[in-house]
């Protein structure tokens, strides 16, 4: 509303006009030519420019227009003055705040209108004033900004497992992927980083990592000999500790895959891969698996190592990609073809360069020559007494198991030498220095002590007497001579030798030196038919954990008789050409005397 006075006095002509429908009022005064400038009272409060009309002078506009008196212009609508500033207001306020601050204040429509442009970071609209959620300056971290807030002047962000704050920018200590598995988290750097304490048996920055259980999972292949040598009660020891074994893994299609397939004339497939549901079906299925009649029969091993390759570890039967893969063969190490077997086996490990293959020793009597020439190894031999195997197949399925360790062993060497003639016992000299050369014997490793026996027991050297095997194989064979043997061609095998004293010698030395985080073992070197008092003697070993292994050579031993002294069948040793057993198949105790263990504190 315009509301009208005129005041006439002298030459002036005063015209004063209100703007209502503005939040501040404005006021102008017009001068005509001639007059002379209007003055305002000081302290007003009120905004006042001199405008002139058409026709005045600029020089007489006192309108405060940006870019100077050029600027003033009449503007029919509001029939009043203002200046030429699109971007600004009625009232010209500054061009930033039209655009928030945010952006580039650009007329447009004839200079009536104007719009922002160059937007900082994070904003848009016509006035910099909406929030731009594909900027990537809201929600860090991985974060989903979501602009749902105040008509999209503000935004919120939905954050990712372990983070928090408005822009996800903090730590969230209580989420379940912080310090897992009972660990402590502690916020550090003002909530935007962490560390963990994690409950023993667990390390890794999140205390992911569980030391004592699979991190990389693989698919595991289980190959049974089922033949004529391997039925009955062996084959039950087989299924259960193929049970055993696959109790201590995960199992799923994420997890660990097995299969089961039994062999003897010819393979037979009992599950595939991707037959693995859950532990509970598997080791039902392992439960009730039987040897089909038409397998029955001799030892083809070969054919089922081909039938794994070929059939087996398929993608069409559940292999995965990129994964380890595991053939654990359970067999008492002799083949009907033993050249097509180490073929077979050779043509097994070229096809998958990631996989490993595993020898179990099962049977009556185990031919480790076979076991290692299937393994490719002798770190993959083991006894299907204990569960070695299983630890060792779970510390290297492990991610990262810095106290997954190596322990080791005391390991006594005894020797009947009066049961050898001379080459006899050149030959269990040459075998227990395989076996001394191949232990890891430095400080705080395997010890070993050396004994013998003639007519009565001696020690030649104590555990840690020596350290290193260089210094070991010498003294063995300065203390323990020829001349001492039975003379060629005697009967040795009806004259069985006393062995009680070195063996109860030998208990006596593991007492003394008892430790219980080394294992104990007695490797004994006999050709002869032992008597009851070495019976005892070697149950009172038994009896204090001690796993006696009893070496012998050819067919003059006794391996009825060294078969019930050992631990196992698989700790009973005959070595020469009889049996085609060369002296290094003693490696095969590396697994036993040497051993993985998870130490947890």
């Amino acid at each position: 509303m315009v509301s009208l006075g005129i005041i006439y006095k002298s030459a002036l002509l005063v015209i004063t006009w209100q703007c209502m429908d503005c939040q501040q009022e404005e006021k102008h005064t017009v001068v005509k030519l001639g007059a002379k400038p209007c003055k305002f009272s000081e302290g007003q409060q009120e905004e006042k420019h001199a405008i002139v009309k058409r026709g005045a002078m600029p020089i007489h506009c006192y309108h405060k227009c940006p870019g100077g008196d050029d600027e003033c212009y009449f503007d029919s609508n509001i029939n009043d003055y203002r200046c030429k500033c699109p971007c600004r207001s009625q009232y010209c306020e500054y061009a930033e705040e039209r655009c928030n601050n945010r952006g580039t204040c650009v007329p447009i429509s004839g200079n009536t209108d104007f719009t922002c442009t160059n937007c900082i970071s994070g904003w848009k609209g016509k006035q910099c004033h909406l929030i731009d959620c594909n900027s990537g300056v809201y929600c860090t971290n991985g974060g989903v900004c979501v602009d749902d807030v105040s008509s999209g002047t503000d935004y919120r962000c939905i954050c990712k497992e372990g983070w928090t704050g408005k822009d996800c920018q903090f730590i969230d200590c209580s989420s379940p992927i912080r310090c897992m598995n009972g660990g402590q988290c502690h916020l550090q750097n003002g909530g935007k980083e962490f560390n963990c304490t994690c409950a023993d048996g667990y390390l890794g920055e999140n205390c992911q990592i569980d030391m004592c259980s699979p991190y990389k999972i693989a698919d595991i292949v289980f190959v049974v000999d089922v033949s004529d040598s391997q039925a009955g009660t062996i084959f039950q020891k087989q299924k259960d500790f193929i049970k055993y074994f696959i109790s201590q893994f995960p199992l799923g299609p994420l997890h660990f895959q097995f299969s089961l397939v039994v062999y003897a004339y010819k393979p037979h497939i009992i599950f595939y891969l991707n037959n693995t549901y859950d532990n509970d079906t598997i080791i039902d299925a392992v439960d009730h698996s039987y040897i089909p009649d038409d397998i029955r029969g001799a030892t083809y091993t070969g054919k089922a190592l081909a039938f794994v390759r070929e059939k087996v570890l398929n993608k069409s039967y559940g292999l995965r990609s990129d994964l380890d893969r595991y053939v654990i063969i359970l067999t008492d190490g002799m083949s009907s073809e033993s050249q097509a077997t180490v073929d077979d086996a050779t043509l097994l490990h070229s096809s998958f360069p990631n996989i490993r293959i595993i020898s179990i020793g099962t049977g009556e009597f185990v031919f480790h020559s076979g076991l290692l020439d299937v393994s490719g190894s002798r770190l993959n031999v083991f006894p299907l007494h204990g569960n070695d195997s299983v630890k060792s197949v779970l510390k290297s399925t492990m991610y990262g198991c810095e106290r997954c360790k190596t322990a080791y062993s005391d390991v006594a060497l005894a020797f009947d030498v009066t049961s050898f003639d001379y080459g006899e016992l050149e030959t269990m000299l040459k075998t227990a220095e395989v076996l001394i050369a191949n232990l890891e014997t430095e400080v705080n490793k395997s010890r070993v002590s050396l004994s013998k026996y003639v007519s009565r027991a001696e020690r030649i050297f104590e555990f840690d007497q020596y350290i290193k095997s260089t210094e070991m194989i010498p003294q063995m064979y300065i203390h323990i001579h020829k001349r001492d043997t039975v003379m060629v061609g005697a009967n040795y095998s009806t004259n069985p030798s006393n062995l009680s004293s070195v063996l109860h010698d030998i208990a006596d030395t593991f007492q003394r030196n008892y430790d219980h985080a080394r294992r104990k073992a007695l490797v004994l070197f006999s050709q002869s038919k032992f008597n009851d008092h070495d019976d005892l003697a070697v149950k009172k070993l038994k009896d204090n954990d001690v796993t006696v292994i009893v070496v012998g050579i050819g067919l003059g031993a006794d391996l009825d008789r060294m078969m019930q002294m050992s631990t196992s069948s698989f700790f009973t040793f005959i070595i020469g050409e009889d049996f085609n057993t060369p002296v290094d198949v003693i490696v095969s105790l590396l697994s036993t005397l040497e051993y993985p263990v998870c130490i947890l504190s």
